[in-house]
């Protein structure tokens, strides 16, 4: 797992405010979360790590 950063926080404060604004359901907001950039980059990160 990574700590989450400057570079995730568009992508949290639209997931945020669609959340707040009703316009998701809780499935739809763990959806999102799962197809989001800073998620699925998440991978490319630990092996750009531990190929240094």
């Amino acid at each position: 797992s990574r700590e989450l950063g400057p570079a995730d926080s568009p992508a949290l404060d639209e997931m945020t405010a669609r959340a707040m604004a009703g316009e998701d359901n809780m499935r739809s907001v763990l959806k999102r979360i799962a197809m989001s950039e800073p998620f699925l980059m998440k991978n490319n990160f630990k092996k750009k790590v531990s190929s240094n």
